[in-house]
């Protein structure tokens, strides 16, 4: 009688388990898509970066920074770059930089207009008809005569 009782409540507790994780199951809308290239990104010693990049590196604007971590990259529609990460003190930056050692703009996604997070352009509104005062509506119904009063 234990063992049947045991085995009733491990199914009981295997089948409410069951029903929890379906319950849980949460389906997300799908975001607003941002189609971006594929870019290959191989890691790169400072000491192999060419000789241009090591002298913008060393120049003024960079003078006070040293390289944290280097990247050779190679975007699918465009020209291969150097991406370094630099740090003075506590703070970082990162800095695209092209063979030539001149400064990379990197072209800034952009999404669609319906993207949730944007603000939706300003509709123009349209002035309403003036309204005129009428009696106010009673918040509560006015009770109707008893008969007989």
């Amino acid at each position: 009688m234990k063992k049947l009782m045991l085995s009733a409540a491990v199914l009981a507790f295997a089948g409410f388990t069951a029903t929890n994780v379906n319950a849980e199951t949460t389906n997300f809308p799908a975001a607003s898509e941002v189609v971006m290239g594929v870019q290959d990104k191989t890691p790169v010693n400072p000491e192999d970066l060419p000789d241009a990049v090591k002298e913008a590196l060393a120049g003024e604007e960079y003078a006070e920074w040293s390289v944290k971590e280097a990247f050779s990259v190679a975007p699918a529609d465009g020209i291969p770059f150097y991406e370094i990460s630099l740090q003075k003190d506590q703070e970082t930056k990162v800095v695209n930089l092209n063979e030539a050692g001149e400064v990379v703009e990197l072209p800034v996604a952009t999404e669609s207009p319906a993207d949730p997070m944007e603000p939706a352009e300003p509709t123009p509104t349209v002035p309403s008809e003036p309204t005129t005062p009428s009696e106010p509506t009673p918040s509560e119904p006015t009770p109707a005569p008893t008969p007989g009063m």
